[in-house]
Formats: structure tokens, C-alpha cells, sequence
């Protein structure tokens, strides 16, 4: 046996619908329209959904909710409802992955080369041989790529073509002193399209996304368009917001056509993919580097990789 927020993400969205879709059933009559079949306006026929961890009688009990009161609380009139799911999770990646680094280090005596430009991969027959840097050639026994939304280009001249292209993403962070009681889960406004979280004690929002090939630079408008919708509906973040000092960030995210990320072997034979993973590095990074350690070392996958391997992908 074993909790929820266990099982797959998958599994867990399909809970997140199911108990949507069963608390609008239950309700006694249709969503109201206005007499003159406006539209529903906000507070009108809907209330937040909670999405509990499952018990021995009833696997989703959706119950009406008001999480995170204290900073819904100024808003609530604007609110038409929303759905909370406390077996959601969230952290700093860039926390995890250094420590992870230092981890690797210390513990497994793993060697990192930071600063160092691939500039090509070596094969020959059926075999990688090489890695060429500028800072020399490096060699091993197998070779991963996680390329991100570079793999294409590199992986093209052995033979390997995956479907990848980069989509820049822009984040805003500032810090939470001006608005102690703000958010403290995430959240996301797919009308507004922006996600807001709390990371210690900062607020960190991002929205949109760009396609103009491998220019990571961030884009002032954009990230003052993200701003400005997380202000229009937490009026306070605009406490937290000086344009000077805060940090704009922006990155590729690798978006594979079929919205699936490469992870396996390819035709090489001791050339593996992980890559692809989209706006879900992190999500996915955890569960995705297990599959490709269990595939490199002759292991069965702990799940089907179907529609994940280069061979099945569609």
C-alpha cells in the first residue's frame, strides 16, 4: 500500500479530474445563467474543489475549500472558484540540483566538468568512441545525451533525429518581505496564464513562452507582462515588485513535438537518451534518470516505455 502523492503524476491528475467531475454531478441543478443569459460572474456556482489523499471508502472526496485563506481572503469577490490539491509538491530546483552536484561528489566520486563546450560526438560503426570539447576529448564506456534543446543538433550527425525545439521561458522573482501574507502553495491562473509560488522567502512568478530559437535573453516586456497579470489579481505583489532589483531569468525548455521526452537507447549502441522533457525537467528528471540507469545497466524498467523510447515514439 501506499499514499498518493506516490503514485504516478498521471494518476494523480486523473484523481484531480475525477473528483472534479464528481462534485459537479452531485450538484442539484445546472450552473446558473443571469435572466438574461449573461455568462456566470465570479462567486457564482462554484467553490474550490480539495482533492484528498485516498481513504479505504472513497479514493476522491471532493469537498468545497477555501485553502491558503489568508491570501485568497482580499481576492475572493474576483474568485469564480479553483481546485486545491495538497498532494501537490513544489521546491527550488536549482537547490536541489546543487546539492545533488555535491552529493555526487562527495559521496560517489563523481567528476563534473562545468564551463565545457560539446562540440561534437564521435561514432564510429555502431559505437560512440568520443566526446569532443574545448577542452579536449573525454571517453567512456556509455554515453547519455541530455542535451536539453541542444540534442538535435548534436545527435543529427550520427544518425539520430529526435523532434526537439527550444521554448524560452521567462521568470520574475522578488522578495516576500512586503507581502508576509501572501501564497504560500502554488498557483496557477490559466486565464491570466501566469504561475505564481513561494521558494523560502521569495515569490518567483513565470508565464508565456517564446520561440525564437536559442536567444536566452530575457525579454523586458514579457517579463513586465507576467507582472502585471500576477498584479492584477494579487494586487499586493506589487509591494514585492521594484523593477530594479528584481530577478529576471530566462531559459530554453527543450518542447518535443509529441509531448513526450526521449528516454532509452537509440541505434548506437552505447548511446542513450534523456532529453525532451519540456516545461518538466525537474518533475521528471528524478523518475526519467532511473529509467535510462536501469536501461544502460541491462535492468527491466520499473514501467512500460512506450511512447518514450526513440524506437516507439510517435
Amino acid at each position: 500500500a501506499g499514499s498518493m502523492a506516490e503514485a504516478p503524476a498521471d494518476l494523480r491528475l486523473q484523481a484531480a479530474a475525477a473528483a472534479f467531475a464528481r462534485w459537479l454531478a452531485a450538484q442539484p441543478e445546472p450552473m446558473p445563467v443571469g435572466e438574461d443569459d449573461a455568462p456566470v460572474g465570479p462567486g457564482d456556482g462554484l467553490a474550490p474543489i480539495d482533492v484528498q489523499p485516498p481513504s479505504t471508502d472513497d479514493p476522491v472526496q471532493p469537498d468545497p475549500v477555501q485553502p491558503d485563506a489568508s491570501a485568497l481572503a482580499p481576492i475572493r469577490d474576483t474568485l469564480a472558484g479553483g481546485i486545491y490539491a495538497p498532494l501537490d509538491e513544489h521546491g527550488d530546483c536549482h537547490k536541489f540540483a546543487v546539492g545533488l552536484r555535491k552529493h555526487c561528489s562527495d559521496k560517489l566520486g563523481v567528476t563534473f566538468h562545468f564551463n565545457t563546450e560539446i562540440r561534437r560526438i564521435v561514432r564510429s560503426g555502431d559505437r560512440i568512441t568520443g566526446v569532443e570539447t574545448n577542452k579536449g576529448s573525454m571517453n567512456g564506456d556509455a554515453y547519455i545525451a541530455a542535451l536539453a534543446s541542444y540534442a538535435p543538433a548534436l545527435l543529427r550527425p550520427l544518425g539520430v533525429r529526435v523532434s526537439i525545439y527550444p521554448a524560452k521561458g521567462v521568470t520574475v522573482t522578488v522578495p516576500d518581505t512586503a507581502w508576509p501574507d501572501g501564497p504560500k502553495v502554488p498557483i496557477i491562473d490559466d486565464t491570466r496564464l501566469f504561475g505564481l509560488i513561494r521558494l523560502g522567502n521569495r515569490y518567483r512568478c513565470s508565464g508565456s513562452v517564446e520561440f525564437n530559437g536559442w536567444d536566452t535573453t530575457p525579454s523586458e516586456s514579457r517579463a513586465q507582462a507576467i507582472v502585471n497579470n500576477v498584479i492584477s489579481v494579487f494586487p499586493e505583489f506589487a509591494k514585492c515588485y521594484d523593477k530594479a532589483s528584481a530577478k529576471v531569468w530566462a531559459g530554453l525548455r527543450p518542447m518535443p513535438s509529441s509531448g513526450n521526452p526521449y528516454v532509452g537507447a537509440t541505434p548506437v549502441k552505447n548511446l542513450y537518451l534523456n532529453c525532451g522533457h519540456g516545461h518538466l525537467g525537474w518533475t521528471l528528471a528524478c523518475g526519467s534518470s532511473q529509467l535510462v540507469a536501469d536501461v544502460v545497466s541491462g535492468k527491466q524498467p520499473a514501467i512500460d516505455m512506450t511512447g518514450l523510447t526513440l524506437a516507439t515514439h510517435q
